[in-house]
């Protein structure tokens, strides 16, 4: 698949890739995983526009479909803790966007498909939602909270300590 460059990718998918940390912005699957994402994006709004596909149009269809269903497989799990929280037509989303869009058949499937339309929205912020963790997670990490300091410890009545105060 070819690089997408910063025209083509979604420019807030694109800051949120440029501030992902060392080992994970450089990750090449999951940088093609986006890039691949783009270019199904792009291809549904194209031809959904044109209100027409023809036969270039079936075999880079095809080509798509393929290439980021086998990258889509290692990101599937962990997507599906934010797609729930997409709106697809304004309404929560209940089974998979990326699956939903990926899983049409065909080029010409897409010509007036309002639904796979409605359905770019959720995959698309499903995909930031999940940047957006991996980038707070490199500015602020998770941190385990500090343990209570030990509660100071009770006089009894010979001046003697028996624990902590209750």
């Amino acid at each position: 698949m070819d690089c997408v460059t910063p025209r083509t990718m979604n420019p807030y998918t694109a800051h949120l890739q440029s501030l992902l940390p060392p080992g994970r912005g450089d990750d090449i699957v999951l940088a093609e995983f986006v890039a691949g994402w783009d270019r199904v994006e792009a291809f549904v709004i194209r031809v959904f526009r044109a209100n027409i596909a023809d036969g270039a149009d079936a075999s880079e269809w095809d080509e798509l479909r393929r290439a980021l269903a086998a990258r889509y497989a290692a990101f599937a799990d962990t997507l599906a803790v934010y797609w729930p929280h997409a709106l697809v037509a304004g309404e929560r989303c209940t089974a998979d966007p990326f699956r939903a869009v990926l899983d049409v058949a065909t080029a010409s499937s897409l010509v007036a498909n309002r639904t796979a339309m409605q359905t770019l929205p959720a995959a698309r912020e499903t995909l930031n939602r999940w940047l957006v963790v991996l980038a707070d997670d490199a500015v602020d990490p998770p941190v385990t909270p500090p343990a209570a300091p030990p509660a100071p410890a009770r006089p009894t009545s010979e001046g003697t300590s028996t624990g902590p105060a209750a």
